[in-house]
C-alpha cells in the first residue's frame, strides 16, 4: 500500500483552504470600508466644526448698525436675503459682511472684496438656512440666530446669540 492522498481528497481540502481563504479576504475588505467611512465622518465633523464655530463667533460679535451704511434700516442687527440663505450684518470691525451658499459651498463676504469659501469644494452643502429672533429694537429680545447646513452627511443646526446685551430698558 502507497502513502499519499488521493485526488479527491486534495480537491475537498482545496475547497476548504479557498473557503477560508475568501472569508479572511471579506473581512479584510470590510475593515477597509469601514475604515474609509469613518474617515470620512471624521472629515465632516471636522470641516463642519470648523465653519460653524468661525460662523457662530462672527455671528455673535456683530454690532448693531446705526447709520444703516451696511443694513437697510438702521437699528438692526441681522438681515436676511434669498428666503434666509443669506444673512448680512456687521462685524466687530464694523465692516459688512455676509454669509451665504452659492453653487453648494459657503462662502463669505467682507465688506466689497470678492467672496472666500468658508466650506472645501469635497463638501456639498445642499441648503444653509438662517433664522432670527429678535433681530431689531422694537422688542426686548436678545437677538439670537439659528443656522441650519444640510449636507449628505446630515443635517446640523445652532443657535447663537450677540455678544453685546441689546434690550431696551
Amino acid at each position: 500500500m502507497t502513502k499519499g492522498f488521493t485526488i479527491p481528497e486534495l480537491l475537498v481540502s482545496l475547497f476548504v483552504f479557498s473557503i477560508g481563504v475568501g472569508a479572511a479576504m471579506n473581512l479584510f475588505l470590510a475593515g477597509i470600508s469601514f475604515q474609509k467611512r469613518a474617515s470620512s465622518s471624521e472629515e465632516f465633523s471636522a470641516q463642519a466644526s470648523a465653519f460653524f464655530e468661525y460662523t457662530s463667533r462672527s455671528l455673535r460679535q456683530a454690532q448693531k448698525d446705526l447709520t444703516g451704511a451696511c443694513l437697510s434700516q438702521t437699528g438692526l442687527n441681522y438681515e436676511l436675503f434669498d428666503a434666509g440663505s443669506r444673512i448680512k450684518f456687521m462685524n466687530q470691525k464694523g465692516e459688512c459682511q455676509e454669509v451665504f451658499l452659492e453653487a453648494g459651498i459657503v462662502k463669505e463676504r467682507i465688506g466689497v472684496a470678492n467672496p472666500v469659501n468658508l466650506t472645501p469644494a469635497n463638501l456639498q452643502v445642499y441648503s444653509l438656512q438662517f433664522s432670527l429672533l429678535g433681530p431689531g429694537q422694537q422688542d426686548d429680545i436678545q437677538p439670537r440666530v439659528t443656522f441650519t447646513m444640510t449636507t449628505s452627511h446630515g443635517t446640523l443646526q445652532t443657535t447663537v446669540s450677540q455678544r453685546t446685551l441689546d434690550v431696551q430698558r
